[in-house]
């Protein structure tokens, strides 16, 4: 992830905490919304009290700290976790006003998200492996299941007050994301979140 502050000028340290604490925030809630892990967590509730496992945590590899600033971040997923993670975290940067780019309408959003979304289950779903883990997985089984549950889970944390506090500092802050790219480093796969 590429981000700078306006007329490449340095923020504050606290606008720079605040940056990176919103993003890690919105990575986590994301992560809590679907991840096979936490299929279980219902409610805003629990949702704002749910601890995500070491493995989802953001861990910083790399960091550039001059202005515009170049961040390397990493987590792990099983291969599934990527059908609605990135879907998920593609919505919120096209939501946003600061990033959307053909935010025209939300549907004309929705369907290019559920567009992704089909392209990556074809992609990468291998049949019946989380259900045999956990009945409670089988909805990952069916892509228009899965779809309606993750878009369930979105509209529901878009109205969570504690969500939207983090997601309006992300959005509102006065450094912006230049550069949001995706690698998944076991299955060379790369994909830019912000231009795609």
């Amino acid at each position: 992830m590429t981000f700078q502050a306006p007329n490449g000028e340095n923020p504050s340290l606290e606008e720079l905490n605040e940056f990176l604490d919103a993003v890690s925030k919105l990575h986590e809630y994301a992560i809590l919304n679907t991840q096979p892990e936490y299929a279980d967590i219902k409610g805003p509730l629990m949702m704002n009290t749910a601890k995500v496992l070491d493995y989802h945590k953001l861990e910083v590899n790399h960091l550039c700290r001059k202005n515009p600033f170049d961040i390397e971040l990493t987590f792990y997923l099983v291969q599934e976790g990527l059908i609605t993670y990135w879907p998920f975290i593609k919505a919120l940067m096209e939501i946003c006003k600061r990033y959307g780019k053909n935010v025209k309408s939300l549907e004309e959003t929705l369907q290019n998200i559920r567009t992704f979304f089909d392209e990556l289950y074809a992609k990468y779903h291998r049949n019946l492996l989380l259900s045999a883990l956990s009945s409670v997985l089988r909805y990952f089984d069916d892509n228009t299941k899965l779809f309606e549950k993750i878009s369930r889970k979105f509209t529901l944390l878009m109205a969570n007050p504690k969500f939207k506090d983090y997601y309006d500092k992300f959005c509102s802050t006065s450094i912006t994301i230049t550069s949001l790219v995706s690698l998944v480093e076991d299955l060379s796969e790369k994909i830019d979140l912000l231009n795609d």
